[in-house]
Formats: C-alpha cells, sequence, structure tokens
C-alpha cells in the first residue's frame, strides 16, 4: 500500500512541477507585457504611425463628403422649386 501511495505522490509532483513553471512564467510575463510594449511603442515612436488613417479611408471620406455637399445642394434647389410653387406635389 504505502509503495502504491508513494508511486501517485510521485505521479502528482511529476504533473505538478511543470505546470507551476509554466504557469509563473505566464504571470511574470502578463506584469511586464504592457510595460514593455508601452515603451516600445513611445521610444519608437509608432504611435504616429499606428493613429494615422489608411490613404483608401481619407479618399472614401472625400467622395461622401463631396456626395453629401452633392445632395444638401439639390434639396436646397427642391425646396425652392416647392416654395415657389413651381412643383405641384
Amino acid at each position: 500500500m504505502i509503495i502504491s501511495y508513494f508511486s501517485i505522490v510521485r505521479r502528482t509532483i511529476q504533473d505538478s512541477v511543470p505546470k507551476s513553471i509554466m504557469c509563473f512564467l505566464v504571470n511574470e510575463m502578463m506584469l511586464h507585457l504592457q510595460e514593455r510594449l508601452t515603451i516600445d511603442l513611445v521610444h519608437e515612436d509608432k504611435c504616429s504611425e499606428l493613429l494615422s488613417e489608411d490613404a483608401s479611408i481619407v479618399s472614401e471620406r472625400k467622395k461622401a463628403k463631396e456626395r453629401f455637399e452633392i445632395f444638401t445642394a439639390a434639396s436646397v434647389l427642391v425646396n425652392e422649386l416647392i416654395n415657389e410653387g413651381g412643383l405641384n406635389l
């Protein structure tokens, strides 16, 4: 019985040691990861690069703004025609 008990305890310890080591390594990494990434971003001046917009998004916004201005002008013209009585709706 004692030999069987010691065998079970030995297997339990053999399983627990690698898990404990990995747990400590992961926890240590988590504690310092955000700090390290922040320092790397600030020192390498990548903030402006990461915050800049893609050229395709800028062009899409310009197109949308032009369309909005065209629709606004058309709306003004239609309202003027309606108010002048030129259109009967």
